[in-house]
């Protein structure tokens, strides 16, 4: 009697030169997971450092703008480069953001599914970003930058009413003149027929 039979070798050589499949699909997980992580950070990153960029022309408009405009002018312009961040960078790429993260939570559902593995990250995160009443727990940096915005509206409405009646540009001050000036009559030219005295 022969006992069981041995399972047969695998081809180390052929594994190595041919994943197999269930391999090919991890490889595959994984260079997509990266790439998406990667923009992710990229995305969000690009946002605040476009947004640091923006506060310090802010700043310098608030600075310097006094010098040539009045002052509910120079805030009202002052609140201009932070508006155009928010409609032109920080919405469209935020709802991008918003996709990678959801593809993200995806394809950690698909691992867990397929490999049993407890990847999780993202997953939590696309919960906790669903809103709940008691605030403080699904507080999220979009509520602080809509709260922002809100804010710098109402400022430049208010700069822009007050500016519609002082005016938006600083009326040229003359310059001061320190010290006496006497002013003489002109000596008019003697009349003729009048005699001068000798």
């Amino acid at each position: 009697m022969s006992g069981p039979e041995a399972p047969p070798r695998r081809d180390l050589a052929a594994t190595n030169d041919q994943p197999t499949t269930g391999n090919y699909r991890v490889d595959l997980y994984k260079m997509e997971y990266e790439q998406c992580v990667s923009c992710y950070q990229d995305i969000y990153g690009s946002i605040w450092r476009i947004f640091s960029y923006l506060s310090a022309v802010t700043a310098a408009l608030l600075v310097f703008g006094t010098q040539y405009l009045t002052p509910s002018a120079a805030v009202a312009a002052s609140t201009v480069p932070l508006l155009i961040w928010f409609l032109c960078i920080y919405l469209p790429m935020d709802r991008y953001g918003g996709l990678r993260s959801d593809r993200l939570a995806e394809l950690e559902g698909e691992i867990r599914k397929d490999y049993g593995a407890d990847v999780r990250h993202f997953t939590l995160l696309k919960e906790k970003r669903q809103f709940q009443w008691r605030i403080w727990r699904s507080w999220r940096v979009r509520y602080g930058v809509y709260l922002l915005v809100i804010v710098l509206l109402l400022v430049l409405v208010v700069s822009l009413l007050s500016g519609a009646r002082t005016g938006f540009l600083k009326k040229p001050v003359a310059a001061k003149f320190e010290g006496k000036v006497e002013i003489t009559p002109p000596l008019s030219p003697p009349v003729s027929g009048t005699r001068t005295p000798n």
